[in-house]
C-alpha cells in the first residue's frame, strides 16, 4: 500500500514537472524572464524532491513521462541558449551604436 501511494505521489510530481517545464518554455519564447526565474526555482525544488526518491522512478510506467521531461528540458535549454545569444547580439549592437554616436559627438564638438 505504501509503495502504491509513493508511486501515485511520484506520478503527480512528474506531471507537475512537465507542467513547469512547459511553462518555462513558454516564458522563454515570450521573453518573460522574470516569470522564468520563478518557475526555475520551483522546478529545482521539485527535481531535488524527485532525486531523493529516484529508486521509484525506475518503474516502466514512468518511462513516457521521463522521456517527455527530457524532451522538454532539452527544448528549454535550447531556447534559453538561443535567447541568451539573441540578447548578446542585441547588446553588441547597442555597444556599436554607442561607439558610433560618441564618434559623431566628438566630430560635432571639434567642428564647432
Amino acid at each position: 500500500m505504501k509503495t502504491k501511494i509513493a508511486q501515485t505521489d511520484i506520478t503527480s510530481q512528474l506531471d507537475r514537472l512537465i507542467d513547469l517545464l512547459e511553462k518555462q518554455l513558454d516564458c522563454v519564447r515570450k521573453s518573460r524572464l522574470d516569470s522564468f526565474e520563478k518557475l526555475s526555482s520551483q522546478t529545482e525544488s521539485l527535481i531535488e524532491s524527485l532525486n531523493r526518491r529516484q529508486h521509484l522512478l525506475k518503474a516502466s510506467k514512468h518511462s513516457r513521462k521521463l522521456a517527455k521531461i527530457r524532451e522538454l528540458y532539452d527544448m528549454v535549454s535550447l531556447a534559453t541558449t538561443s535567447q541568451t545569444q539573441d540578447l548578446s547580439n542585441r547588446l553588441e549592437h547597442i555597444r556599436q551604436g554607442r561607439k558610433t554616436l560618441s564618434k559623431y559627438q566628438d566630430f560635432a564638438e571639434k567642428s564647432v
